[in-house]
């Protein structure tokens, strides 16, 4: 296969056209490294004009093995018109002495006259072995054809009798690089003391791995100093162009098809990507080879050592097989706190993934990464606030540090300086720490200064440690955010009133101050997923939703953290949206709800209810949760009878609600994993659905799902739901009995 020589990279020169951009960025570099042409003393190569005999005959030899024996000082004239005062004659001489050329019959050389196509191409023939036996006695044809034959007229549309230019000669010379000699399978360059080393992989550059060394490339065939920029080409596959042995001035890449993918998590053996903003499994061999900071590794041993953002390249050969792969880790910019819009650089083609979403953009004080080489940026929203309690191992050099009670690894210098003893955090102040991509505090606000909106869960009283005082204590309030995190904070005053309520935490002198938000809303309507509304108003594709069980402060309540998808064809009313929240495009980003899924409480079967009497005042019951058998004296719930499937409701360790399922009439014909199909009809079931076997002693006996579905055939089925699909309903438990045979 032929080949195209650059000592630029980044290109791929297999049959590229010798364009004016070729000829300027890859042709004339690496003829003015051989020194064959080097233009006037102001290095001006004057392409467009004509080139003489004598110039030519120049710079034939200084592209033959005969360059280093020119005598410059010659006393001989070789022709009558060229005598040895000529700056040309050297050349000449040269040139005639070892049959390159001829003069006319006249005795002639005519060194000033503009040498033509056909006589270019001849002296070249010349060059690379051949000579009349392979021509033939028609000239000029036998001469042009042969040239034509072999390669050297491949990209010159020139004819017989055309006059060269200097921009013609530097093609026809390019291409007399690239020629095998004749009966040579070598290039004909590695006869100007270069050397060509084929199947070499770019491994590494200073910039790419800090091993390597200023002025240096690693590839496959070894470390080489270059004067030559490899950062794009790293991890392709070509040929070296080698001076003196240790000097990289070319390299000439293979026919590869090379596709880059950004990685975005590691699961087991799997590694999954974003291919064209899209995410997807990576199916490739786990022994595909694998070259890492000049390292040769497989997939299988390199999957520990990738993360998000990291970019692995996939590289095939010229019939599509994949032949490599080049990961390149340490390539995200970041972390870096957004404090303003122009964070990072980015443009019209930037592709943004936040919180793993593909979108638009990125907030205010959300943590970026942000890669160069992908134009991608990752964005990540989580912030947790709550009390500086501890760091490890000392305030001097802490590591991790110890937020209301949990525990976050540092990432970065700037969560670092302000967390350490000479930053502006101190022990006991109430703080809001921004998360990076691993989960680990990237940075940190020097007090916990943004509003956060949650569901008190918790109030009163407890003791904190402080940098200035030591022990102290301090009410505090415990609150749970949209998407589910718990977070603690010191507060100005005592607000127990105010538990299981939504509220605002306002910080203000490093103490939290808490109202209540909400109140009537003016939100309802069907909530349909797949088209992003609530009634009429747009959902956020980030949206966080919390379902709550109580609103009563004297009560413990419990909560749930929902995903969008559960909601679909749920309709929402006005008693049971607590509060929502809109971002800046007037979409709801927050949504508060009381009660709603039902997924807050446990379900199961009273196998015993207790008799009771008109002044009883509590009854024994004793009930199955999901396999867990419990004896208890609670309320009256006059409904609740023995051998009922039935909703429990906790607060805390007490029970204090029990409610009947509603029983689903019908014959069951199909169970799956998450519905069932009765009398013609779909019927959603819960995740946690709840399977009991009734045994001829009337025992209930709970079973897996997944054995149950396994058999299905085998029973009489009868479900019981909450309540109706439409608001929220699931159907919870299962009783099932054997078929008679």
């Amino acid at each position: 296969m032929k080949k195209i020589l650059s000592i630029i990279l980044c290109f791929l020169f297999l049959y590229v056209p010798v364009s004016a951009e070729n000829l300027d960025t890859n042709i004339l570099p690496l003829l003015k490294e051989m020194k064959i042409m080097e233009g006037d003393p102001d290095g001006n190569l004057r392409l467009d004009d004509y080139v003489s005999r004598g110039e030519f005959c120049k710079v034939a030899i200084a592209a033959s093995q005969y360059k280093n024996s020119v005598a410059l000082n010659l006393k001989v004239s070789p022709f009558k018109d060229v005598t040895h005062r000529h700056w040309a004659s050297p050349y000449i001489k040269l040139a005639v002495d070892h049959q390159l050329i001829t003069g006319y019959p006249d005795g002639s050389f005519r060194p000033d006259s503009v040498v033509l196509y056909e006589e270019a191409l001849t002296v070249f023939l010349k060059l690379l072995g051949y000579d009349s036996n392979d021509f033939g006695n028609s000239w000029p044809y036998g001469q042009v054809g042969l040239a034509t034959n072999i390669g050297l007229c491949d990209h010159s549309d020139l004819g017989i009798g055309a006059r060269l230019t200097r921009r013609d000669v530097a093609v026809l010379v390019y291409e007399l690089l690239n020629q095998h000699p004749k009966n040579s399978s070598g290039y004909y360059i590695e006869s100007q003391q270069y050397k060509i080393v084929e199947e070499s992989i770019i491994l590494g550059t200073p910039m790419t791995d800090s091993s390597v060394g200023s002025g240096r490339v690693n590839t496959t065939a070894g470390n080489y100093k270059t004067s030559l920029s490899f950062e794009e080409s790293v991890g392709k596959k070509g040929e070296l162009i080698i001076k003196n042995s240790d000097e990289i001035v070319g390299f000439i890449p293979s026919e590869q098809q090379i596709v880059s993918y950004p990685v975005y998590q590691i699961l087991d053996d799997e590694i999954v990507v974003y291919d064209n903003g899209v995410m997807q499994s990576l199916s490739v061999d786990t022994n595909l080879t694998i070259y890492h900071k000049s390292q040769t590794k497989t997939l299988k041993n390199t999957l520990s050592e990738l993360s998000v953002g990291d970019t692995l390249t996939l590289y095939h050969n010229e019939n599509q097989v994949l032949d490599y792969g080049v990961l390149l880790t340490e390539q995200l910019q970041g972390p870096i706190t957004a404090i303003s819009q122009n964070a990072v650089p980015t443009d019209s083609e930037t592709t943004f993934i936040r919180d793993g979403v593909l979108g638009t953009g990125y907030e205010l004080y959300d943590v970026l990464y942000y890669s160069k080489p992908l134009n991608t940026v990752w964005a990540y929203s989580k912030k947790i606030s709550g009390i500086y309690e501890s760091a490890a191992p000392n305030r001097d050099n802490p590591t991790s540090v110890v937020i209301s009670g949990v525990s976050y690894a540092l990432e970065g210098s700037e969560a670092f300086f302000k967390l350490s003893s000479q930053g502006s955090c101190k022990l006991g102040d109430s703080i809001t720490v921004l998360l990076g991509k691993d989960g680990k505090i990237a940075d940190v606000m020097s007090a916990a200064s943004e509003a956060i909106t949650g569901y008190l869960t918790d109030a009163g009283k407890k003791t904190f440690q402080s940098d200035k005082t030591g022990e102290y204590s301090s009410y505090y309030v415990t609150v749970v955010t949209a998407d589910g995190e718990t977070m603690e904070y010191a507060t100005d005053s005592n607000y127990d009133s105010l538990v299981n309520k939504i509220v605002r935490v306002g910080f203000q002198n490093g103490r939290a101050k808490v109202t209540t938000v909400g109140g009537t809303s003016d939100l309802e309507g069907i909530f349909r997923y797949q088209k992003g509304l609530i009634g009429s108003k747009k959902i956020s594709s980030d949206l966080c939703i919390l379902d709550v069980s109580s609103i009563d402060p004297t009560q413990k309540g419990n909560f749930i953290q929902v995903y969008p998808q559960r909601l679909d064809g749920v309709t929402l009313t006005k008693n049971n949206v607590l509060y929502y929240e809109e971002n800046a495009h007037g979409e709801i980003i927050k949504l508060f709800l009381y009660d709603v899924t039902g997924d807050i409480h446990q379900y199961g079967v009273v196998t015993q209810a207790s008799d009771y009497g008109e002044r009883s005042t509590s009854r024994s019951y004793t009930y199955d949760i999901n396999g867990q058998t419990a004896t208890v004296n609670a309320g009256i719930f006059p409904s609740v009878t023995s051998k009922m499937p039935c909703k429990f409701v906790f607060s805390g360790n007490s029970l204090d609600i029990i409610q009947p399922l509603v029983k689903l009439n019908g014959n069951v014909s199909d169970v799956t994993d998450f519905s069932l199909m009765c009398q013609n009809r779909n019927y959603q079931m819960s995740d946690r659905v709840v399977v009991y076997e009734v045994g001829s002693d009337y025992k209930f006996m709970k079973i897996a799902k997944d054995d149950f579905i396994k058999r299905q055939g085998e029973y009489q089925v009868t479900p019981y739901y909450d309540k109706s699909e439409t608001a929220g309903g699931r159907i919870r438990v299962l009783i099932v009995t054997k078929k008679d045979k």
